[in-house]
């Protein structure tokens, strides 16, 4: 009945506390199996929540069906982690049936999570942090790719005087 109102069949996991998750993946059986009225799903949409109620999406995709194996992974991957308790694949069906033996949830491998505007990692945001940005801003200092993370307060992918100025008002 889900399926036929909503449009797509979902599984639903506890992983039991709020974890930093980047990776998800969907083990469906493929068109090696379309004889029968199997393939793989036409999409996989992976949702995140907190708390069982407000769910986020966190991406989508369009496995590529192969009917040389019977089973294959259909993968999410993030950029950047998020935040979940309770994951939500829902996948819509391509054929008669959607067969899924396996789902996996990943933890995040990021070992540190960046504080925006602490460029010197001292856990603090302070005038260090203002005269590095500044003097990025300038050309007179290069940024590492982490340090550039944390420098990058409105996150356009350019180290400006907006950065540095954020970072003073900190």
């Amino acid at each position: 009945p889900d399926y036929t109102a909503d449009g797509y069949a979902t599984i639903t996991v506890d992983l039991g506390a709020v974890y930093s998750v980047d990776k998800f993946v969907a083990q469906v059986a493929s068109a090696f199996n379309s004889n029968v009225g199997i393939c793989a799903p036409a999409s996989l949409s992976v949702y995140v929540s907190t708390d069982n109620s407000t769910w986020v999406e966190a991406g989508t995709v369009v496995p590529t069906d192969d009917s040389t194996v019977s089973v294959i992974a259909a993968t999410v991957e993030l950029n950047k982690s998020v935040e979940a308790r309770y994951v939500q694949f829902r996948l819509v069906a391509s054929a008669s049936w959607i067969f899924v033996s396996e789902v996996e949830v990943y933890e995040s491998t990021e070992s540190e999570k960046a504080v925006v505007g602490d460029v010197n990692f001292d856990s603090l945001v302070d005038s260090i942090d203002y005269i590095i940005v500044k003097r990025a801003c300038f050309g007179t200092y290069s940024l590492s790719s982490e340090e550039w993370a944390a420098a990058d307060i409105n996150e356009d992918d350019d180290i400006t005087s907006i950065d540095y100025l954020c970072i003073k008002r900190i």
